[in-house]
């Protein structure tokens, strides 16, 4: 017999909350990185367990279904042992099987209605996307950064336009799963507006990872909803094709570098990436030095005082998996 979940509208909310907070930065735009903040994570702690207590048949079965991502979690706590910083660790490991475990609960709790899981999703990001809007518009002086970048660019109501980027990220993808699921005239209406607002807004923040990330997203949804179903004869004419013209361009237009360069330049940025190429190198040099065990999940202070360059977010979820967890966490995370 299947087991009720109990406390579904609770565990949405908890979950709502935790995604507000994961982007959430105004107040430390208007008070400072280094201010104090509302201990809020504390009632999402405690509403996480609450949950999990009265569904603990569901949520133990839950974990005993992921064992090796349960496993890579414990690894992760591990690493306090060789980390610079085990404190910052031992905080990364609680807000991460705190996040996993509301995520659990929420596919669990929705396991059976997955339209309206994706409606939750569009409007909790729908909503957070326009009050960045209106942030950036009505507040510029807290909604957008004028003065830490080369150029103009909005945070909303976040603290970095790669926060507010990835806000939009995930409302995109619920705006083109939602459009898909549903048959109504007005709620695809409603999608359209949103996934035009968000884009716009991707833009404004000018973060090039969520705007090609938001291509690959909906290019991928083109694919899985209207070209998975053609014949293979039809794919491989059109990859084919796909594959051809970039030859001709790479070849008799441009090479793949100036492609690359041009690009680049056309955002404001070159070829090294605003400076992340560096971290990159700076990144697989430590890995080189400890590839087995990596330096452990805390915020790599001491790379930075060893590189002199700020390492505690490499820009690239690859590097900094091989650079905190060397070869035993990467070779683990390859399975999924």
């Amino acid at each position: 017999m299947e087991a009720v979940f109990r406390f579904k509208k609770l565990t949405a909310f908890i979950f709502c909350c935790y995604l507000l907070w994961a982007f959430f930065g105004i107040d430390l735009t208007i008070n400072g990185s280094g201010a104090e903040r509302l201990p809020l994570h504390r009632v999402f702690l405690l509403g996480t367990a609450f949950i999990f207590l009265f569904n603990l048949r569901v949520g133990v079965s839950g974990l005993l279904q992921n064992k090796l991502l349960i496993a890579l979690v414990f690894y992760l706590l591990a690493t306090a042992l060789w980390a610079g910083d085990p404190k910052e660790v031992v905080k990364t490991f609680v807000f991460l099987i705190l996040g996993l475990t509301i995520s659990m609960m929420m596919a669990v709790a929705f396991r059976n209605d997955f339209i309206n899981l994706t409606r939750l999703l569009f409007w909790s990001t729908f909503l957070m996307v326009m009050a960045s809007v209106i942030m950036a518009l009505v507040f510029p002086k807290y909604g957008v950064n004028a003065t830490g970048f080369e150029k103009v660019r909005w945070i909303g109501i976040t603290d970095h336009p790669n926060k507010l980027g990835g806000m939009v990220l995930l409302s995109i993808w619920s705006c083109v799963n939602l459009f898909v699921l549903t048959t109504k005239k007005f709620e695809k209406f409603l999608v359209f507006i949103s996934a035009f607002i968000s884009i716009i807004t991707v833009i404004k923040a000018d973060s090039m990872t969520s705007i090609v990330a938001s291509l690959f997203v909906f290019c991928h949804m083109l694919y899985i909803k209207i070209f998975s179903r053609k014949s293979m004869s039809f794919k491989v004419v059109l990859f084919g094709l796909a594959g051809f013209v970039l030859a001709i361009v790479t070849t008799f237009y441009m090479s793949s570098r100036e492609l690359v360069s041009q690009s680049l330049a056309s955002t404001g940025r070159d070829v090294t990436l605003t400076g992340r190429s560096t971290l990159w190198e700076k990144g697989l040099e430590s890995f080189a030095e400890n590839p087995i065990s990596g330096e452990g999940f805390d915020d790599l202070e001491h790379l930075t005082r060893k590189y002199h360059i700020r390492m505690s977010h490499l820009h690239n979820g690859y590097i900094e998996i091989l650079v905190k967890g060397g070869w035993l966490l990467s070779c683990c995370c390859s399975r999924y």
